[in-house]
């Protein structure tokens, strides 16, 4: 059912040391080899889905919990803003970083169209997200020890 070729990305966020890449700062020197590891991680599994259009990733936040658990892969596939719905568990790519959150509120603007997310155990939602960001939606999700391929 799925294409078992398709890498797996373990996106844990290294500890935070200060300023670093998950910022959004491009990798300089004097900042941890962690955070420069992490944020090619994190270009690295953009630039694949933005090239072949999906990508299994590896959950390790707690943000999205009881739906979705550390450990639980995510198939994510590539979607343009007029593909997602409120409801929808989406990943953007904001600050050198990856996040899965639910869209609660879509806008309608034609003009500047964005979606507002939230991680379900979060209590407040995030700043709108602009279709630059948008990087896909999460189509299915399995748990630790599942085989996607079956």
């Amino acid at each position: 059912m799925f294409d078992s070729l398709l890498p797996i990305w373990r996106l844990a966020r290294p500890p935070h040391q200060g300023q670093g890449c998950e910022t959004g700062a491009p990798c300089r020197a004097g900042h941890s080899t962690a955070e420069s590891q992490h944020a090619a991680k994190c270009e690295l599994a953009e630039k694949t889905l933005r090239r072949f259009g999906s990508l299994r990733l590896r959950v390790t936040g707690f943000s999205m919990l009881p739906s979705v658990w550390p450990g639980d892969l995510l198939l994510i596939r590539r979607q343009e803003m007029e593909q997602i719905y409120p409801g929808d568990i989406v990943l953007f790519a904001r600050h050198g970083r990856l996040i899965v959150h639910r869209v609660v509120l879509k806008t309608d603007d034609s003009e500047t169209p964005s979606l507002v997310t939230r991680g379900d155990a979060l209590p407040s939602q995030d700043s709108a997200i602009s279709p630059d960001e948008l990087l896909g939606k999460s189509l299915a999700s399995f748990a630790p020890g599942v085989d996607p391929a079956s």
